[in-house]
């Protein structure tokens, strides 16, 4: 209800209801469609995703003109891609989302981005796809173990009918208990949060080793020396192979709500240091 959905599940996990919803729409009638950058939780099979929205863009523009019969579900993240990421999903808006399912992972924004920290639900929603699924974690920003799927009320539904869903293991009542009664709290930590990120950003010298999306609160970067300095400093950060140890390393800052302006400060000094050497 605060979301502005016609309903929704829970699962243990943000994978098992990406599963869930693979697992549903591998099925007759319904054809899948991957975009660029899509989080491995949404794949069943090997099928490689897009390259590019244009190359999405034209597939879906052969499938509907020679396969009336069968729905495109296109499955994509609402940040990973520097083409579609909220807010303005710019990529999205070239595609013919009207004779689409739009199955959305918000893993990464729900909880932080949008009005409250609602996530993407209601901008997607103004896009009119033909129906819209989003899921997420809950492990993420908000620290509940679950994962949960919102939207359409009817296939919400038959999602609930599936015999996956029923032989799926639930998430935990305590957990979804805390989410339900804590929530003014959990928005006056997004707030904390806001404001570290934004003591963050301001004490950084120079911000160009960084790739971040405005608003979320992971700095990336490319330099396994500034994750050793920063150890060195008595500061550990994320540093390792995703999403298999034959990934490149992934090297993230990630600022919480439950850091101090003196912990921040400590962390943006060594990194402006390490800089000007």
């Amino acid at each position: 209800k605060k979301i502005g959905a016609g309903s929704a599940l829970t699962l243990s996990s943000g994978y098992l209801v990406g599963q869930l919803l693979a697992t549903y729409f591998h099925t007759p009638g319904y054809s899948p469609f991957y975009a660029p950058d899509c989080h491995a939780a949404l794949f069943q099979t090997e099928q490689a995703p897009f390259s590019s929205y244009q190359d999405l863009a034209l597939a879906l523009k052969e499938h509907l003109e020679l396969n009336t019969d069968s729905i495109p579900v296109i499955f994509f993240d609402t940040l990973e891609s520097k083409e579609a990421y909220f807010p303005d999903f710019e990529a999205l808006k070239k595609l013919p989302l009207d004779r689409c399912i739009l199955v959305a992972d918000d893993s990464h924004g729900f909880g932080i981005l949008g009005e409250r920290g609602m996530g993407a639900y209601a901008r997607l929603s103004e896009f009119a796809p033909r129906a819209l699924l989003v899921c997420f974690s809950l492990g993420k920003a908000i620290g509940i173990p679950a994962g949960a799927v919102i939207g359409s009320k009817n296939l919400v539904e038959a999602l609930k009918r599936t015999v996956f869903f029923g032989a799926a293991s639930p998430a935990s009542p305590a957990g979804l208990a805390t989410l339900t009664q804590a929530w003014e709290l959990l928005l006056n930590k997004r707030r904390n949060l806001i404001a570290n990120v934004e003591h963050f950003l301001s004490g950084i010298s120079n911000k160009n080793p960084f790739w971040f999306t405005p608003g979320i609160p992971a700095f990336s970067y490319q330099d396994p020396g500034l994750t050793a300095f920063l150890k060195e400093q008595g500061m550990i950060v994320t540093h390792f192979h995703y999403p298999n140890e034959d990934a490149e390393p992934t090297s993230r800052i990630v600022i919480t709500a439950a850091h101090e302006i003196h912990e921040i400060d400590k962390l943006t000094q060594s990194i402006n240091a390490y800089f000007a050497l």
